[in-house]
């Protein structure tokens, strides 16, 4: 088997284990996947000597330690831009060093203010969290996707929006 062949077989896998480990973060599911596979083409010589099975468990064990090396890496609490003080601070830092403040470094901040909130979510109330927040789809659109009907959806969400508000707010640091 050649580095290219395993590749095409394991990427599929490595990337679904590592979506379904992290919480639903394509970012990071990509990433992991990434690390992992460089680890594999690093040592090649010696794993490509690997049966099938051996080599699966060695790519899984190895994905393991990359989710949890990027785990320690991230930030435990993100502080939120909404509180006037933080706000503040940042555009004084960015008018000192003469930057604008970054629409991408707001979005990666969206993102992963979305991932906290979906990696505490069941299944059904992830996907319609992803739809209607990330993906920002309407209700309609989302019922197709569902399988649902569009009222079903607005219930759904209306409940779901419920449940998260008091964890969207201990974690932006509202009342």
């Amino acid at each position: 088997m050649t580095f290219d062949d395993a590749y095409e077989k394991y990427f599929k896998h490595l990337y679904k284990l590592s979506f379904y480990r992290n919480g639903g973060d394509k970012y990071w599911a990509e990433e992991v996947t990434k690390k992992t596979l460089d680890v594999m083409y690093e040592k090649w010589d010696k794993v490509s000597l690997y049966e099938p099975k051996q080599l699966s468990s060695w790519l899984y064990g190895v994905l393991e330690n990359k989710l949890k090396e990027m785990k320690r890496q991230q930030p435990q609490y993100i502080e939120s831009l909404d509180e006037d003080w933080c706000r503040d601070l940042v555009e004084h830092q960015q008018y000192m060093h003469g930057t604008p403040i970054d629409e991408e470094i707001e979005y990666q901040r969206f993102l992963q203010y979305a991932a906290q909130i979906e990696h505490t979510l069941h299944t059904k109330d992830r996907e319609l969290f992803h739809y209607r927040v990330i993906d920002q789809y309407p209700h309609k659109v989302i019922a197709k996707k569902m399988n649902l009907s569009e009222n079903a959806v607005k219930l759904r969400w209306r409940r779901l929006q419920a449940r998260i508000q008091p964890f969207v707010e201990k974690m932006i640091g509202c009342k």
